[in-house]
């Protein structure tokens, strides 16, 4: 085994030559929630503590707003990076697509490709254009 400069083999540490995405998993969604909700009480306790502090100043200080979040992410749309090296490669067209949770190797049913917009009629220019 080699060691790589840059990503490597997420099946055997080789270097890798090319990558997909895929969904997370529900352990890798409940990380991500987790990490989000001890974002958002680090942001409610700055402020809490910024209020203690100028509460009781002999100048008027304008307070901000308590910080408002709206729901946790379900991170339905969230992606995560298979990278490969050769021997695990998986062909240019399936690593086009987006793959199951548990992927690492293709021995999954990808998601369709997104549809593809036709070009945009162009306006009639003006004679001379």
């Amino acid at each position: 085994m080699t060691t790589p400069i840059g990503p490597a083999c997420g099946t055997c540490g080789d270097p890798a030559v090319v990558h997909w995405q895929r969904r997370l998993t529900p352990d890798e969604i409940t990380d991500e929630q987790a990490k989000e909700q001890a974002r958002r009480s680090e942001v409610l306790t700055a402020h809490d503590q910024l209020v203690a502090s100028v509460k009781d100043s002999p100048t008027p200080v304008p307070l901000p707003a308590r910080p408002e979040f709206g729901p946790l992410s379900d991170h339905a749309d969230s992606t995560n990076v298979v990278h490969a090296c050769a021997k695990h490669a998986i062909d240019r067209d399936t690593a086009a697509r987006i793959h199951q949770a548990g992927c690492t190797g293709c021995d999954c049913t990808p998601e369709p490709l997104p549809e593809t917009d036709t070009e945009p009629e162009q306006p009639e220019l003006p004679p001379g254009w």
